[in-house]
């Protein structure tokens, strides 16, 4: 990313004019039109993910994904499946049977969603699925979850009752100071910074009195 910045400084163009006549070359992975993902080693797949996301985000965009045409359709339900489904079953496919650990992959499979905000059609699916990213045990993955919604709610626009209904379930558990833990205190504060509004006042004051009670509890 950074030698084409320079390359397009130094040409006085955009990354995209400087990519341009290579993207024919590109159109065969971005996204891929003849295998599935699954079909590919896991560091070939994070390659294709990553190279998804740099083309689809860059100003003007090299390449966008268009849901009538059933390759990206296809494509866009791999990342999913590769966010949403539980490891024991992603380790039972042929392609991650030497992978230890899936991280890696599903870092990229939400970086890969969250560039897709421009899909109207698909929006509450993507915020759905990088905002169970912050529930996420796995600090990189929750830590993940958070830059991607950041970068999604940047490019779209969130009804604010969406965002709402999402963040009940979490603050009902939280009435209970018992129950905030260091993975729930990690999501609270990843939301306050995304959507500061939804905090009002008297929730604030309950949330303080809550780490007030765990700490005295703690020192004890």
């Amino acid at each position: 990313m950074h030698s084409l910045q320079v390359l397009a400084k130094i040409q006085n163009r955009t990354v995209t004019q400087v990519m341009e006549p290579h993207k024919e070359i590109l159109e065969k992975y971005i996204p891929p039109k003849k295998h599935l993902l699954q079909h590919q080693p896991a560091n070939a797949q994070i390659g294709i993910m990553d190279g998804n996301t740099f083309c689809t985000t860059l100003e003007p965009r090299l390449f966008t994904i268009d849901m009538t045409i059933t390759e990206h359709k296809v494509f866009f339900h791999e990342l999913m499946s590769l966010c949403e489904a539980e490891d024991t079953i992603l380790f039972k496919l042929p392609c991650y049977k030497s992978v230890t650990s899936m991280v890696s992959l599903r870092q990229s499979a939400l970086r890969a969603l969250a560039a897709c905000h421009y899909i109207d059609t698909h929006r509450d699916k993507i915020f759905s699925v990088l905002f169970k990213a912050l529930e996420k045990s796995v600090p990189e993955l929750q830590e993940t979850g958070y830059e991607c919604m950041k970068k999604f709610i940047a490019g779209c626009h969130l009804d604010e009752q969406v965002v709402s209904m999402a963040m009940r379930p979490l603050l009902e558990k939280l009435e209970d100071h018992r129950n905030l833990t260091l993975n729930s205190a990690k999501r609270l504060s990843y939301l306050t910074q995304l959507f500061p509004t939804s905090f009002q006042e008297k929730l604030c004051d309950q949330l303080i009195q809550h780490i007030e009670k765990l700490v005295e509890t703690t020192a004890q």
